[in-house]
């Protein structure tokens, strides 16, 4: 009995160390929360609204909660959003019109507008609550949501004999509704039975004042009152006529809010509060220079919250900001290549135009280290506060010093978090891009066996380059591989320090190896048998990636082929890649080879995780089995076009990169080693009467043969790990769940020697 007793304590100490790993098979996003847009008050708790997903802070105990697709979101790219405060309900309109409705700890989705064909601009203004009723303000009319009931309830075409017509926001005074419109202001009585009828609508013209062809793009009810913005011009709609507002600066107002009986007009730059007289009380400003107030309110206790595009939730106290607030994560969503080296991720923010062209982002390089994001860009960080595009990152496997390729000003090296230097053409071997003064392009970077940092320099004369270990750099050119211009993009270095690089815009590759003389050897790749067999009807090669057997798998956007013996590639005549066959029902055909390859990543066990254009799949050593296909219907993935993955070697998990995000999926398999880890990881531990998930065995030594007894030694299951991870459901040989116990983890090791590595506690 006291031996059981020692065996539990043990595993619950470990189950407290290691509590924070995340469950097999569960998915994680990681958004930039500090993209507010809207902030919105139910009793104690603010909703921070941004662009690609939602957060609450608790105003009692100041704890974050995050709401994204993985709790129940059904999209992305969040457009507005609108609460109804006497049932706490908040509406959440998204870019492409899908409608999500969130009460307390449910979350509905209303995708009636998304799903319909709709004549005019299909797109959302604005969400008004009034009486119940959420007014969804579209770009080609109003469509009325009744939230109690659950339901769609009309919708208003209020153009010219019913037509569409773009509508700002609804607004109640009295027993009036109005619209503010593309063509002014409508007014109709709330209670006539048939607003969808456009004729019981009237238009503001010269008899209340309306000023001839103005278009109103915001408006409010605000005590006796209509607020409302006329192009150049902030006025009043009062006694049935409409009033110039004198005392509020037009320029910049972007919205009204009225909270606790005080108007707040938003500008990009401030917030200025108003008494019922719009006389002015008081003006917040903030920074001048990023244009970044979305919206405001005042909360019960009279302290005003700022929703801040770059800030988060700023609290504002007598026109002093006295803090910001929102849950840490990646500046922006747009990501574009991941490099990882054990716990720690840096990616790079910037995208290139199809035709490999400046796009001038300037979000920088987001750092996930050890489960802390932190962000550097020219908006925190001087040192760089002129680059642009950061298209690709390396890490220093010796020092661990960061690597930015920018495709602007070349080559940026940072360590610990601070900059250290910029390589371009002054202490470089690296080229301006050909008619482009000023432009260092870097596309791709990858380290070989030497610690030498290679460098692809899209577009320069001599387009590759190396940064040696003592410090020198060299230049190389590769005479009748390419044509007129020299495109060069992402480079993997082999187990042979062979160099392969995409030639975008080309279904080619160039593979070559330096000599000891300083010169090279090489080979250019492209289709037709004897030349390198790529597809025959690619136009582009995306990836290239070696896996743990030696093997070189490239990606074009017509599938993907297999070098299996790349030892040769430079001196055989053998050159030709192989596609993969599967076999599809009475068909034999080539893997993915519709499919648009733009990233293959390798796991701990050997498996191929391959992100395309249509989503991501996971494919088993050689690929001819589909373990896992996830879409963004199938999966909360964050889109279906995958700009590249990375995978931590310790915990499995599988970033996604996209232009809508990153996201990540706790896998199955991890980095294993020579011999198990001096303390095997198994997790959860207690495994609860209610827990039917997965247990994960982490921390054994590569492909270990696993068997897992009871207490008396009985087996009663064997696995084998995929990579240095093993997984058991708790069940028998027969798939029935074991009966309530301690259970012996053993493991064999590479020399076939069996060890106990491990304890695990069911409780039925």
């Amino acid at each position: 009995m006291r031996f059981i007793l020692s065996i539990i304590l043990l595993i619950a100490c470990q189950l407290n160390t290691y509590a924070q790993n995340t469950a097999i098979g569960s998915w994680r996003t990681h958004m930039p929360y500090q993209q507010a847009i809207e902030v919105l008050e139910s009793g104690n708790q603010l909703y921070g609204i941004c662009k690609s997903g939602i957060f609450t802070f608790n105003l009692q105990d100041s704890t974050f909660q995050t709401i994204t697709k993985i709790d129940g979101l059904s999209d992305v790219s969040i457009k507005t959003a609108a609460i109804d405060k006497p049932s706490g309900t908040v509406i959440i309109g998204y870019a492409n019109t899908n409608i999500d409705v969130i009460r307390g700890k449910e979350i509905i989705n209303i995708n009636d507008i998304f799903k319909k064909e709709i004549v005019g601009i299909k797109s959302i203004n604005s969400i008004d609550c009034i009486d119940g009723i959420a007014y969804i303000n579209c770009g080609f009319g109003t469509v009325l949501y009744d939230i109690s009931k659950n339901e769609i309830k009309d919708t208003y075409y209020l153009g010219k004999n019913g037509a569409s017509l773009s509508i700002y926001n609804m607004a109640k005074l009295n027993d009036k509704l109005y619209a503010a419109t593309d063509s002014g202001i409508l007014e109709a009585n709330i209670n006539n039975p048939n607003l969808a009828n456009y004729q019981n609508w009237t238009k503001h013209d010269s008899v209340q004042k309306y000023p001839s062809g103005k278009i109103t793009s915001s408006l409010i009810a605000y005590h006796d009152k209509l607020i409302a913005k006329f192009g150049d011009s902030i006025r009043y709609y009062s006694n049935g006529v409409w009033a110039t507002a004198t005392s509020i600066f037009p320029a910049f107002v972007s919205k009204f809010v009225v909270d606790n009986d005080q108007l707040l007009v938003v500008e990009n730059i401030s917030v200025r509060t108003y008494d019922q007289n719009l006389q002015a009380l008081v003006v917040y400003y903030s920074d001048v220079s990023k244009y970044s107030v979305k919206s405001a309110i005042i909360d019960n206790s009279g302290a005003m919250w700022i929703a801040d595009f770059y800030g988060g939730l700023k609290r504002i106290i007598n026109s002093t900001e006295v803090g910001s607030y929102f849950p840490k994560g990646p500046y922006e969503t747009m990501a574009r290549r991941l490099a990882i080296s054990g716990n720690k991720m840096i990616v790079a923010s910037g995208s290139v135009g199809d035709n490999f062209s400046n796009k001038f982002i300037q979000n920088g390089i987001y750092r996930f280290d050890n489960e802390i994001w932190s962000n550097i860009n020219v908006y925190n960080y001087q040192p760089i506060d002129s680059f642009y595009d950061y298209t690709v990152v390396a890490i220093d496997p010796k020092s661990g010093r960061e690597y930015y390729g920018t495709f602007w000003k070349g080559l940026i090296e940072v360590n610990n978090g601070q900059f250290v230097q910029n390589y371009s053409y002054h202490n470089s071997t690296i080229g301006e891009a050909l008619g482009n003064p000023g432009q260092y392009r870097i596309t791709g970077l990858a380290f070989d066996s030497k610690n030498q940092l290679w460098v692809t320099n899209y577009w320069a004369n001599k387009p590759v380059s190396v940064r040696k270990s003592n410090g020198q750099w060299q230049a190389f050119e590769f005479p009748g591989v390419f044509q007129e211009l020299k495109y060069v993009s992402d480079i993997t270095i082999d187990r042979y320090d062979q160099k392969w690089v995409c030639i975008p815009r080309s279904n080619a590759i160039l593979v070559f190896k330096e000599n000891a003389n300083g010169t090279v050897t090489y080979k250019k790749l492209t289709s037709g048998e004897g030349s390198g067999n790529l597809p025959k009807d690619a136009t582009q090669v995306l990836s290239i990636t070696e896996d743990k057997d030696g093997k070189i798998w490239a990606g074009t956007n017509k599938g993907l082929v297999v070098f299996y013996n790349p030892s040769a590639i430079l001196t055989s005549n053998n050159v030709d890649g192989q596609p993969v066959k599967v076999i599809d029902g009475e068909f034999v055909q080539s893997l993915l080879e519709n499919e648009s390859i733009n990233c293959i990543k390798i796991d701990g066990a050997n498996r191929k995780w391959i992100g395309t254009t249509n989503g991501a799949w996971l494919f088993s050593e050689d690929g001819t089995e589909q373990l896992h296909y996830f879409n963004t219907s199938n999966s909360p993935l964050l889109s279906n076009a995958i700009n590249d993955i990375a995978i931590n070697p310790y915990s499995g998990e599988v970033f996604f990169a996209s232009d809508n995000g990153i996201i990540s999926y706790r896998s199955d398999a991890t980095e294993g080693s020579d011999t198990n880890k001096e303390l095997v990881k198994v997790f959860p531990n207690p495994v609860k009467s209610d827990y039917t998930g997965p247990i994960a065995i982490e921390g054994l030594v590569q492909n270990a043969d696993v068997k897992i007894t009871d207490i008396s030694g009985k087996i009663v299951y064997h696995a084998k790990a995929n990579g240095s991870q093993a997984i058991w459901y708790g069940t028998n040989f027969s798939g029935e769940k074991v009966t309530s116990g301690v259970y012996l983890v053993f493991s064999t090791d590479i020399e076939g020697v069996e060890v106990m590595v491990n304890k695990i506690l069911v409780v039925r």
